[in-house]
């Protein structure tokens, strides 16, 4: 509808952290939710050249009673994690966080630290982007180290 009636407008996928950074534990549900940026590399460029914005958002632990729940279903490796690397959220603040970058046109949204480091946001300036995406993959061995180590612990 957006596309036919030549107003455009913007789309956002409610994602997870987990469809960028994936935890022991929690396979099945990264791979739902990796699909999710998928969706997003093939979809954005179509959608756009309608006028419509398509964002994904990638929200961290947030507090709520669903994630109170959650946390007593973890596994011991996933607990271990999360707590020691995630920020929890309050609902407000995740809420304007993905406001915010729906506002601004933002294509990948996160409100936590670790899969900030991780989205696609391309300056534009080659050589820059270069050097992100080199950090960026000094980050992701890094945590592959941490996951490797963690689950040999717990696991």
């Amino acid at each position: 509808v957006m596309a036919s009636d030549g107003l455009g407008g913007a789309v956002c996928i409610v994602s997870s952290a987990a469809g960028l950074i994936s935890l022991p534990g929690y396979a099945v549900y990264s791979a739902t939710k990796f699909g999710h940026r998928g969706f997003l590399a093939g979809a954005y460029h179509e959608l756009r050249q309608h006028g419509v914005n398509l964002s994904v958002y990638y929200p961290g632990s947030i507090e709520t009673p669903g994630f109170e729940h959650e946390k007593q279903l973890m596994p011991t490796v996933t607990s271990r994690i999360e707590s020691s690397c995630s920020d929890v959220s309050k609902s407000d603040d995740a809420a304007a966080v993905l406001l915010a970058g729906i506002e601004k046109g933002t294509k990948e949204i996160t409100n936590e630290l670790l899969p900030s480091l991780v989205v696609d946001q391309p300056t534009g300036f080659a050589p820059l982007d270069a050097l992100v995406a080199a950090v960026t993959q000094c980050i992701r061995a890094g945590w592959s180290t941490y996951l490797r180590v963690m689950a040999q612990q717990y696991i």
